[in-house]
């Protein structure tokens, strides 16, 4: 642990609850993550490797050897310990970089205990769309693709930077739950490409405003360096071909429930053409 870790420890539970971080850290829960009240803090107890594992994943990971484009690989399935020490891994890497992230208040065998830094933007966006303030609720989505771009163009990835896994925390962005490293299986370019197309699928799932991914990916663009864009590229060229497939998947789906065709598929194709029609403009 570093000074710096150590110092922000230090400010978020003082040393008269270290005992009861260290207990909650060694105790046994099937529960992934929850929020747990210390000395008047809410801090997150982080459980690594109680999840099943999708059998679709564990297949994804299993061919991803004989996958081509890397693009498409799947990041390294590890255990428990494995998932907490690649947290802990980026953690430190954003740390460094200059990044907000959260403070390693204890730590177990597969736990961690985190402190609580604010809303997630998932929570934020929902109450935002409650409440009808859509100006506000755009902000916020072009916030994270900002972040999402300045982590890129400080040579970092996240893995999977959708809202529920960003913190809106005192005017910053910040990324928690590092539990994807495509970046260790893939060239970083091609790991952040995929971040992009994560983040730009779900903000065409959350938009409401006809502009909103068009800002959003401006917003993106401003902090973010041409590699990822030239990946990205490749990344479409490969799958332009299966997009009449995909055209085809909706006409069937639509003829056979009398007008409905999957959401994903809809908004999947959705965001190819928008992200062709931006960078053809670049």
């Amino acid at each position: 642990m570093d000074g710096s870790t150590a110092a922000r420890q230090q400010d978020y539970i003082s040393d008269r609850h270290q005992d009861e971080l260290t207990a909650l850290a060694n105790a046994a829960s099937r529960l992934r993550m929850q929020p747990v009240q210390i000395g008047g803090r809410k801090v997150w107890v982080k459980q690594f490797g109680v999840e099943r594992l999708h059998p679709g994943r564990f297949l994804h990971w299993l061919a991803s050897p004989f996958i081509y484009p890397r693009f498409l690989k799947s990041s390294a399935l590890r255990g428990g310990r494995g998932m907490l020490k690649r947290e802990k891994r980026k953690i430190s890497l954003f740390e460094r970089a200059g990044f907000k992230v959260p403070a390693i208040l204890a730590e177990g065998d597969r736990v961690l205990i985190l402190a609580d830094l604010g809303e997630s933007a998932k929570a934020r966006l929902g109450r935002l769309v409650v409440e009808g303030d859509l100006e506000r609720h755009q902000a916020v989505l072009e916030s994270l693709s900002a972040a999402l771009g300045r982590i890129h163009a400080a040579g970092l990835c996240h893995g999977r930077p959708l809202a529920r896994d960003a913190i809106l925390s005192g005017g910053d962005v910040v990324f928690v739950d590092f539990e994807e490293e495509p970046e260790a299986v893939m060239p970083l370019a091609d790991a952040q490409a995929r971040d992009l197309w994560v983040q730009m699928l779900e903000i065409s799932a959350l938009a409401r405003g006809q502009d909103t991914m068009a800002r959003c990916f401006d917003a993106y663009r401003r902090e973010a360096p041409e590699a990822v864009l030239k990946a990205l590229r490749r990344y479409l060229r490969f799958f332009r071909p299966l997009r009449p497939l995909l055209r085809g998947l909706c006409w069937i789906s639509a003829k056979l429930t009398r007008g409905y065709a999957p959401r994903d598929l809809i908004r999947l194709e959705g965001c190819f053409a928008f992200l062709e029609r931006e960078l053809e403009q670049t």
